[in-house]
C-alpha cells in the first residue's frame, strides 16, 4: 500500500545512519544492546514477510522501490553488527533468540542478493557464537542453554536451506561450507544427524567438486569434519577430487613464498584422517 511504501522509504533513509553507528566501536552500543536487539529482530521479522517483487517490474526483474530495498539495507546493517564480536558475545541470548531466527527466514528468499546477504550476516554472527564455549558447547555434561537453541535453529531451519544456497553463485557455497564446518567441528551430534537425515553429504561434495579444482580453507575444514564424522568415506572424497586438491595445496606449501599455515593444517588434517581410516580397514 501507499502507507507501507512511505514507511519503507522512511526506514530506508534511516538505516544508513544506524549502519554507521554499528561500524563504530564507540557508538555501536546504540544498535547492539539488550534493548535494541529485540527491536531490530522485530524489524527483520516484518521485512522477511514482505511480498516478493513481481517479475518484470523492472528490466532486471526486481522492483527497486523502497519496499524492495528495505530487506538488503536491513541485512547490510546486521552484517555490520557481526563485526562487533565482543558485544555479540555479551548479548548472546538476545542475538540467539531475537536476531538469528528472523535472519534465517531470509535464507529461502526468492531473491539471490537477499539470500547471500542473509547467509553472510547469519554465518558471521552464528560462527562467533559457535566458537565460544560459554555459549555453545554440545559436548559438555550440561551444555549452556544457548546450545540447544542454536542447534534447534540450525538443524531445523538452516541446514534444510543449504541445498538451495549451495546452488547459488559464489561466494554463497563457501559461506555455507564455513558455517557448517564451524558447527560440525564443535562436536554437535544433532548437526551430524541432520546432515545424514537431509542427505546433505552428496550435495556438499558436488559443490566442492565445482570449486574450480582449488581447495579453499572452508571446503577443506568441512571435508575434514565430514570425513572425521564418517558422514563421507575416503572414496567419496577421492571421487569428488578433494585429494587432488589436497595434493595441490601440499605442493603449494613447499614454496615458502606461498605458505599458508591454516590451509596446510587443514590439508594435513584430511590426509591424516584418511590414512587412519584406511589403516583401520586394512587391520579389520
Amino acid at each position: 500500500s501507499t502507507a507501507e511504501a512511505a514507511l519503507a522509504g522512511s526506514l530506508a533513509n534511516v538505516i544508513p545512519i544506524f549502519w554507521h553507528l554499528a561500524g563504530s566501536t564507540v557508538l555501536c552500543t546504540c544498535v547492539l544492546g539488550s534493548r535494541a536487539l529485540p527491536l531490530l529482530g522485530s524489524a527483520l521479522g516484518h521485512a522477511a514477510q514482505l511480498p516478493a517483487p513481481a517479475a518484470g517490474g523492472s528490466p532486471s526483474g526486481v522492483d527497486r522501490g523502497p519496499m524492495a530495498e528495505l530487506q538488503p539495507l536491513l541485512l547490510t546493517l546486521v552484517e555490520a553488527l557481526g563485526a562487533q564480536q565482543a558485544l555479540l558475545i555479551e548479548h548472546a541470548a538476545q542475538a540467539v533468540n531475537c536476531l538469528l531466527p528472523p535472519l534465517a527466514s531470509f535464507l529461502t528468499s526468492p531473491r539471490a542478493d537477499v539470500r547471500l546477504l542473509a547467509l553472510m550476516s547469519f554465518s558471521g554472527i552464528c560462527i562467533t557464537l559457535l566458537n565460544d564455549a560459554h555459549i555453545f558447547d554440545p559436548m559438555a555434561e550440561q551444555p549452556p542453554e544457548a546450545t540447544y537453541s542454536l542447534e534447534a535453529l540450525l538443524c531445523g531451519r538452516v541446514l534444510p536451506a543449504l541445498p538451495g544456497l549451495l546452488a547459488d553463485e559464489p561466494p554463497a557455497p563457501s559461506c555455507a561450507f564455513r558455517l557448517l564446518a564451524a558447527l560440525l567441528s564443535r562436536g554437535s551430534a544433532a548437526a551430524g544427524n541432520a546432515v545424514r537425515t537431509l542427505g546433505l553429504a552428496p550435495r556438499l561434495l558436488a559443490a566442492m567438486s565445482g570449486e574450480q579444482e582449488v581447495l579453499t580453507l572452508h571446503s577443506a575444514l568441512l571435508a575434514h569434519c565430514l570425513l572425521q564424522g564418517r558422514e563421507v568415506q575416503v572414496h567419496d572424497l577421492d571421487a569428488a577430487g578433494v585429494f587432488d586438491a589436497v595434493y595441490a595445496a601440499l605442493a603449494d606449501a613447499a614454496e615458502p613464498a606461498s605458505l599458508d599455515f591454516a590451509m596446510l593444517d587443514a590439508a594435513l588434517g584430511i590426509t591424516e584422517e584418511a590414512l587412519a581410516q584406511q589403516l583401520d580397514v586394512a587391520d579389520g
